[in-house]
């Protein structure tokens, strides 16, 4: 096998190991996996004053935005490039431009399956030439947005490039090692950040792993058990489980 040759061969330093390794995996990872969910998008409603509008895209954190009417799942206009709209930002007379003026500067969207290979994307991304894809799922409903940076991150890690990522606010490590963590959170950032082992053969999320172990929407004050885990659930919704608190059986995996 590939990995165990590149893991046995001393020669490679052991962060150009890991990056082979990465690069072997991609095939075994799809676009659902790394995907940012389409809750946290930062994206454009249309459908609001010109003003709002164009203070938005000036204080945008990201070079690529959506812009939509009423809702992404309603009418996405296509995707802005700021450098592109830049003449239009920097405009004087900003009561001159029109919606018009930003739609024709934007770029139509360009969508993926969420069971698409990572390796089979990067090359996708590639030949159209894009840097960002929205994600559907099977019935064609938007799920998420995938960048090329964050395909990139699976090889070579952490890159501070621009992405539609906000910061981490979802996993708080307490004074004990236990983590508080969101119902939002994807099972596998939570086992790449810090090295455990919940599965992630079924539900993406901390919230949808939850509620499947325990085949209801729990309430607050319930503890499951995920192999050497204890997880009480600290805060629900109507129809999900807002917060978790993890906490490791193993004394020497507590986190600092």
């Amino acid at each position: 096998e590939l990995e165990a040759i590149i893991e046995n061969t001393p020669q490679i330093p052991k962060q150009y190991r890991q990056m082979l390794k990465s690069i072997l995996r991609l095939e075994q990872i799809t676009v659902e996996d790394v995907l940012i969910p389409k809750s946290d998008i930062y994206a454009i409603d249309v459908d609001q004053p010109m003003e709002k509008i164009m203070a938005a895209l000036e204080k945008s954190p990201y070079t690529r935005i959506p812009l939509y009417r009423g809702s992404l799942d309603n009418e996405l206009l296509g995707i802005l490039n700021i450098r592109k709209a830049l003449p239009l930002l920097l405009h004087k007379d900003k009561e001159a431009i029109s919606l018009r003026d930003l739609i024709k500067v934007a770029r139509p969207a360009y969508y993926v399956p969420n069971t698409t290979p990572l390796n089979k994307q990067l090359s996708n991304f590639r030949k159209h030439r894009r840097r960002m894809a929205l994600v559907v799922d099977e019935y064609g409903d938007l799920i998420g947005l995938l960048t090329i940076e964050d395909l990139l991150e699976e090889i070579v890690g952490e890159l501070s490039l621009d992405k539609q990522h906000q910061q981490r606010e979802d996993i708080v490590v307490e004074g004990d090692g236990c983590l508080l963590v969101k119902g939002s959170t994807f099972i596998r950032d939570l086992n790449k950040e810090y090295e455990l082992n919940l599965p992630t053969d079924g539900p993406k999320t901390i919230n949808g792993l939850v509620q499947e172990i325990t085949e209801t929407l729990p309430n607050a004050g319930t503890s499951i058990r995920i192999n050497d885990y204890v997880l009480e659930v600290v805060e629900c919704s109507d129809n999900a489980v807002e917060k978790i608190r993890l906490c490791s059986l193993n004394p020497e995996r507590t986190h600092d």
